[in-house]
């Protein structure tokens, strides 16, 4: 069995994109590189796209504290396998969005979320399988990735003009502040923010 993704985008994702931009497709300290671009990814949109467990047929349990409302606000959640609150087995619940993957709230039918009582979900969280993340994320990821391993010179082919100064390659940035590709993958992964 192969070891579990633990990037958004994979080694051979990432090669593939860096191939079509004339970048070097192996770059030293690539893993690393990947892995940074994930956390800030996840960061950033306030999220862990990668499923946890990594394996597909084990669950986790989590803990969430009862707010006194219908619907309590959960972790992604690609596949729930039960809830408790205080002890006792919930039934009485509906996964929202309805019909979609992740789950997002749990909205109780007959009851509320008992204020301050300790709420258990066990199932397998995240936001998609790494091979069903969407384009745009695994993208953003080799993006950001690049910025960790290449010099300013190879950025010539992704239209960010760069000047050498000595032996550091400095990368010209917009009025921001920001460094336009990190701007442009973080535009990228923007649609996907959580915003609850």
């Amino acid at each position: 069995m192969p070891d579990p993704i633990t990037t958004l985008a994979s080694t051979a994702q990432y090669a593939a994109w860096a191939a079509m931009y004339g970048l070097a497709t192996a770059p030293t300290g690539m893993a690393l590189a990947l892995a940074q671009a994930t956390a800030e990814l996840q960061g950033f949109c306030g999220r862990d796209f990668l499923p946890s467990p990594a394996a597909v047929n084990t669950t986790e349990a989590r803990q969430y504290l009862g707010n006194g409302a219908a619907v309590l606000v959960i972790d992604d959640c690609l596949t729930l396998t039960s809830i408790t609150c205080a002890g006792a087995p919930v039934t009485d619940h509906q996964k929202e969005p309805l019909g979609e993957t992740p789950t997002t709230r749990l909205r109780r039918t007959d009851y509320t979320w008992t204020e301050g009582a300790v709420i258990i979900v066990t199932g397998r969280f995240g936001y998609a399988e790494q091979a069903a993340l969407p384009a745009a994320v695994v993208e953003a990821c080799c993006m950001l990735a690049a910025l960790r391993c290449n010099d300013g010179a190879s950025w010539a082919h992704l239209g960010v003009k760069s000047v050498q100064a000595g032996s550091l390659a400095r990368v010209d940035y917009d009025n921001s502040g920001q460094d336009p590709k990190r701007a442009a993958a973080l535009a990228l992964a923007r649609p996907y923010r959580r915003n609850f």
